[in-house]
């Protein structure tokens, strides 16, 4: 049994290992799901005891009907050791242009360190176009969480195949 603040502004949130979640956070009005297309998405990225996660990245434009007449994008990530791998599986015009990453988190950050030889300062992100570019890696130990933050440049999600720690 484990006891939890329940403060009236605080809310409590497990990730199962293996899970990762694309969430926005909003911190202005928000009224249509288009609203939404303009927010950065951050990948929280909790892998389990062998290391792997996955998840999915599904946008509509908030229509009746878009499942039947597959009018949205759909992304699957997957996450093994050290790569994250981006797999589109469908694809929908209005979707690809304003939704990019600001950042990608991985919760049990010390471990990942562990893992990967305790000093990543930079990653490399192939695109779908074959460029590659480096990024930077950050660990804090507050949070115990391990950052990849893409700043200076706007990182669509559907334009990232591979992330390599």
């Amino acid at each position: 049994l484990v006891d939890l603040n329940g403060a009236y502004a605080q809310i409590n949130v497990f990730i199962k290992g293996g899970s990762i979640i694309p969430h926005q956070i909003i911190d202005e009005k928000i009224s249509t799901t288009n609203d939404l297309y303009s927010l950065p998405i951050e990948l929280m990225i909790n892998p389990n005891e062998n290391n792997i996660a996955e998840g999915d990245v599904v946008y509509d434009n908030g229509e009746i009907d878009v499942i039947t007449n597959r009018l949205y994008a759909h992304v699957k990530i997957n996450y093994s050791y050290s790569t994250i791998y981006f797999t589109i599986e469908n694809m929908i015009s209005y979707a690809k242009e304003d939704q990019y990453i600001e950042r990608i988190v991985f919760y049990r950050g010390k471990d990942m360190l562990k893992l990967l030889g305790d000093k990543v300062d930079e990653c490399e992100v192939l695109f779908r176009n074959g460029i590659i570019e480096m990024f930077n890696v950050e660990y804090d130990s507050n949070t115990d969480q391990l950052k990849i933050i893409f700043t200076n440049k706007k990182v669509s999600i559907f334009d990232i195949k591979i992330v390599n720690l």
